[in-house]
């Protein structure tokens, strides 16, 4: 299947087949508008591109007053703020954040003066962030500077992309942050999950458990009763009792919780039913909210357990934890892979979620089918707690679409709504342990860190994983040590202010014998937060299964937000939304168990390279793991 993304420098050819597109029309000098180290590892160059073939190209608009985001975000997140909790509406949003109408025309006339490139193929998106035009392989090369080819992955995946960056005008770049497909290898084989993913998502992990407790029971007769027996079979009793979780939801109508899922990978609901009978009975016939974006579907006869495994570890407890009342959203984004050319994933739901993160509005015959699709485009419904339990690794974006796509989580945070990811189970590698060289160049055994996106954006809770430490009577937390929580810094997006003193602290004290190279020091630091993640009783194919990784804990933190919602709202309060800067502040200071031991080492040709747990924030478990009674009182405490 081929998928979106393309260019490489073309050098004098280029520029002179793009002089023919321009004809007479003067424009300024070009200049990189992006580039990328390395092709991804895992795919290799398979042809060039047709020059006929038809591409969906998309220009992201700058857009106005984004250096204040995050000031605007403070005054509503932010507890000692006087204006804490009154989030934006989303008109508001988009009212402050449209691109400026200089900002069109200017992209507009540089598309419509190259030859070919007719005003009709030209269209604004329903916000105006969006130009979208369709044009050739060999059209896209012309106006961009680049040569587009076709790539394909390991497994057989096909995807197009350019080589390593294009170009625009300058007096045309002011006015794009990025261009869509270009330098970006954004797509990932999303048909089939393995516990060696070298495609850039961190998957939940598991084996066939030999813990499988009969209809109504809560334990097998060979384990104690919780919480001892939580070190080899984690359940919702146990989260209940090691978080000090006993909430019931007071107001649940007035709120919701949404869980996404990616690709083939959904939720069986057999095994929903069969998970309840065993550990919430009350809950048997409860099932969640399917939200289809971007054609995703519940395929009920998959069979497949990779693909069963994180949909159902994520509903099975982000559901059980808060009870039959509760408003579930399944978001359920494409069918596969995602269409050829289409957004990355977590793009689709983003611009199902928001209008501003969309492609232009209406459709014609002489469009692809990729674009004759704007249903999806800000209709599907908003939940306030957002769990994603995926995540790739932020060098195959670059710079400029990193920060794009955080940008919109950060929108739609000003609306109130908290996102959370799971910060991947491969401690400072991305998947399979690869790493990156001095040059961006990733794979195994290299000496610099590799963190992941989303997870780098501050608007975004990322959450890592702990595990009990065995045969401890007072059952104290460490950082896991049967798989790596995930934990860095970013390389692309600076440290938010909420968090500077606990990782100046850090990193004052405890990454002394890292080499400079290894992580920006600059750069915004993750996970802020964890919970438990191993071994996890999963009701998989009609069997238990033994889960683990940040998969687990993300769903967990997000229910407990869910429940501060409820209780907030109860009061007459509002939701939590962006929830970083009151975990940071001195307010939220008792609420966490403090994890202190072990790792998340994954660099390096012995991959013994990586972060230390440590008294305080650390980028291997954050501020660490809840006490709800706490938590909720912290919120609570707040206007």
């Amino acid at each position: 299947m081929l998928s979106r993304s393309f260019c490489n420098l073309l050098g004098v050819t280029a520029l002179a087949l793009a002089a023919q597109f321009v004809g007479a029309t003067t424009i300024s000098p070009r200049v990189v508008h992006e580039r990328r180290a390395a092709t991804p590892r895992g795919w290799s160059l398979h042809r060039r591109a047709d020059p006929d073939m038809v591409v969906p190209l998309s220009f992201a608009l700058a857009q106005p007053n984004i250096e204040l985001l995050e000031a605007y975000l403070l005054d509503v997140a932010d507890p000692d703020s006087p204006n804490y909790g009154k989030h934006w509406s989303p008109a508001k949003v988009a009212a402050t954040f449209r691109p400026t109408d200089e900002s069109v025309d200017t992209v507009r006339a540089w598309l419509t003066s190259a030859e070919g490139v007719d005003a009709s193929r030209v269209r604004l998106s329903k916000d105006g962030g969006y130009l979208d035009t369709t044009v050739s392989v060999a059209e896209a090369e012309a106006l961009l500077g680049a040569e587009y080819y076709v790539y394909e992955h390991t497994d057989g995946t096909r995807h197009v992309a350019c080589g390593d960056r294009y170009h625009l005008p300058s007096h045309v770049a002011k006015h794009v942050d990025t261009v869509w497909p270009t330098i970006h290898f954004d797509v990932v084989p999303l048909s089939k999950r393995t516990a060696d993913n070298t495609a850039g998502r961190a998957p939940a992990k598991g084996s066939p458990s030999d813990f499988k407790p009969a209809a109504a029971e809560r334990l097998a007769s060979s384990y104690p009763t919780p919480p001892a027996s939580c070190y080899y079979a984690m359940t919702l009793d146990c989260l209940r009792t090691l978080y000090n979780f006993n909430y019931d939801l007071v107001v649940p109508t007035q709120h919701s919780i949404g869980i996404v899922e990616f690709g083939m990978e959904t939720l069986n609901l057999a095994d929903l039913r069969m998970f309840f009978e065993n550990y919430a009975p009350d809950l048997a016939n409860k099932t969640p909210t399917f939200v289809s974006i971007d054609g995703g579907i519940s395929n009920q006869s998959i069979t497949d357990s990779d693909l069963l495994l994180e949909p159902n570890l994520d509903l099975q407890y982000a559901m059980g934890l808060l009870g039959e009342e509760a408003q579930v959203l399944q978001y359920q984004v494409t069918n596969e892979g995602g269409p050829s050319f289409s957004y990355l994933p977590y793009d689709l739901l983003l611009k199902a979620l928001d209008a501003d993160y969309c492609t232009f509005e209406g459709a014609n015959s002489s469009q692809p089918e990729q674009f004759d699709n704007d249903e999806d485009c800000g209709t599907k419904p908003r939940a306030d707690v957002i769990s994603i339990s995926y995540d790739q690794a932020e060098f195959v974006f670059g710079s400029i679409a990193a920060q794009r796509q955080c940008t919109e989580y950060g929108k739609l945070a000003l609306t109130g709504i908290t996102f959370l990811m799971s910060s991947g189970d491969n401690g400072v590698a991305t998947f399979s342990n690869v790493c990156v060289d001095a040059i961006g160049y990733p794979d195994v055994g290299e000496p610099d860190f590799a963190p992941h996106i989303g997870n780098t954006c501050p608007y975004v809770t990322s959450v890592g994983a702990t595990e009990l430490k065995a045969g401890d009577p007072a059952h104290r937390e460490i950082a896991p040590q049967s798989f790596k929580s995930g934990g860095g810094f970013s390389n692309f997006i600076a440290r938010p202010s909420f968090q500077d003193t606990a990782v100046q602290s850090y990193i004052a004290n405890f990454t002394g014998n890292i080499s400079a190279e290894a992580f920006n020091r600059a750069g915004r630091a993750y996970p802020d937060v964890s919970a438990l993640g191993l071994n996890y009783q999963v009701a998989i194919n009609q069997g238990f299964w033994r889960v683990y990784g940040t998969s687990a804990s993300t769903p967990v933190w997000a229910a407990l937000i869910s429940a501060v919602n409820d209780a907030r709202l109860a009061a007459g309060k509002s939701v939590v939304g962006w929830a970083n800067p009151a975990l940071y502040s001195s307010a939220f200071a008792d609420v966490f168990h403090d994890i202190i031991s072990g790792d998340n080492f994954a660099c390096g040709p012995n991959q013994d390279l990586g972060f230390v747990a440590a008294p305080g924030w650390d980028p291997v478990t954050g501020l660490g793991t809840p006490d709800f009674e706490k938590l909720l009182a912290a919120w609570m405490a707040l206007p």
